[in-house]
């Protein structure tokens, strides 16, 4: 691709991306530096993603939590990087991430597999026409996001979406 087939769209997303390990940095000691990662992709104005959920399964312990959940109708109002106190309230709050982080099940081994598992999950935490990813994290562990794709992807942005969730993987797990 060379620079002319860039839209507008896409440089957008490349200076949102260029600015996010800044962000990340600024956030690196709290214990929710992933919900700020999260929320960030997601939010309507970077790839529009109206849910998501995020997991980490380990399978020596065979274990799957989840770690951080999305939703467009509890998004933070404010630019959530500039206050970060009152964000992490809101998202202690926020029902989805409530739910999302109160799920502590077997590893997706024992589930039957990440297909099952990611269905079971999709319709307990009401995701509509799910997509979902996985990507390796530190001590083979497994990251996992369920989320629910915006009709308006081209494939090009929604690589960039599944790419850039490993930005997750520096993220601290509570």
């Amino acid at each position: 691709m060379c620079n002319n087939d860039l839209t507008n769209r896409h440089l957008e997303l490349l200076h949102m991306m260029h600015e996010l390990p800044k962000h990340v940095a600024g956030v690196h000691e709290r214990h929710n530096s992933a919900e700020f990662v999260l929320h960030h992709l997601c939010q309507q104005q970077h790839f529009n993603v109206a849910k998501a959920a995020y997991f980490v399964d380990n399978p020596d312990f065979q274990c799957m939590k989840g770690v951080v959940g999305f939703s467009h109708s509890q998004e933070f109002e404010e630019l959530h990087w500039d206050k970060p106190h009152e964000f992490t309230i809101f998202m202690t709050e926020s029902p989805f991430n409530k739910q999302v982080r109160s799920i502590l099940r077997e590893g997706l081994a024992k589930q039957g597999g990440a297909e099952t598992a990611v269905t079971l999950l999709a319709q307990e935490l009401g995701i509509e026409n799910p997509c979902w990813c996985s990507w390796n994290l530190r001590h083979d562990n497994y990251g996992y996001l369920v989320y629910q794709k915006p009709d308006n992807h081209d494939q090009l942005t929604n690589n960039f979406f599944t790419n850039s969730l490993h930005i997750l993987s520096f993220c601290p797990v509570f």
